[in-house]
């Protein structure tokens, strides 16, 4: 399965198709409401196995022009540094993650309570704004992998 086709099924069973998407920029980190046609030419698939079987990711790495838009069209949410500090506390054990810091950051923001959650892109968003459901990803984010989408589709 090509990137293209893994991330037209993942909106075809997304409970949305809105995303909010944060980046580095220089020594901020910005995020910008996004349309899922913005994300086509930053899709990335990596594959990984354990024993048992060996899957399909489908992630988001930051074009160039998506970078820029955010450049250009974003609102500031944090310096760079603060961003860090962040992805450590939320990471654990010593490890950075940076996707749960930008949901975290992204949420508080908008003046809502984070709290970080496994939930699947089936059930709903990251986060609700006046009514509308959003992805919240950054750079190296995952959407899915190829396993998932081919139970959905069953």
């Amino acid at each position: 399965m090509t990137a293209i086709e893994m991330f037209n099924l993942y909106l075809t069973y997304s409970t949305t198709t809105n995303f909010i998407v944060g980046a580095v920029i220089g020594s901020t980190v910005k995020f910008a409401f996004v349309d899922s046609s913005m994300l086509t030419n930053a899709l990335t698939t990596s594959t990984g196995s354990n024993k048992e079987r060996t899957s399909m990711t489908l992630r988001l790495l930051v074009s160039k022009d998506l970078k820029a838009y955010i450049k250009d069209n974003g609102t500031e949410l944090t310096t760079k540094e603060h961003f860090e500090i962040i992805a450590k506390e939320v990471g654990g054990n010593g490890r950075s993650n940076r996707g749960l810091a930008l949901e975290k950051l992204i949420t508080e923001y908008f003046g809502q309570e984070w709290k970080a959650d496994s939930k699947c892109f089936t059930e709903c968003g990251d986060i609700n704004i006046n009514g509308v459901e959003y992805q919240i990803k950054g750079h190296k984010a995952t959407f899915t992998n190829e396993e998932k989408l081919r139970e959905l589709v069953k």
